[in-house]
């Protein structure tokens, strides 16, 4: 099972330089994150990983969210784990993965809001 709010969440950090730049280098007091938390917290914490090498992903979603997510894995196995902040937010491939997460977090979330609407009209079809 994946974690949506917590896919949300990351997506939304992956796509955001701005926020990245606050959040990565301690600049928001009480709040740190970083690109591996941000990667781990979405593809390992949030079971995306596992969804998409399980085949459930492909079951439950989109062949265009399987794509993106494929995609934004290959991207970000670029960087190395442990990169210094102020290198990972300027790295080269930094823009393709903001892209890359907006454009996923646009269909995950165009995807479960359709999923919520199938099971609302599912339901409403089985009530006597």
């Amino acid at each position: 099972m994946i974690n949506k709010n917590l896919i949300i969440e990351r997506l939304k950090e992956l796509s955001d330089a701005s926020w990245q730049e606050q959040l990565w280098t301690g600049k928001i007091l009480g709040q740190q994150s970083s690109f591996v938390e941000a990667v781990c917290g979405l593809f390992d914490d949030a079971g995306l990983a596992r969804a998409l090498e399980s085949g459930r992903l492909a079951t439950s979603y989109s062949a265009e969210l399987c794509r993106l997510t494929n995609k934004l894995s290959e991207l970000v196995a670029l960087i190395a784990d442990g990169d210094d902040p102020s290198f990972v937010l300027k790295h080269t491939k930094m823009p393709a993965i903001r892209l890359t997460s907006a454009a996923l977090l646009t269909t995950f979330l165009l995807s479960v809001e359709n999923n919520a609407g199938h099971a609302v009209r599912q339901e409403k079809l089985a009530k006597p």
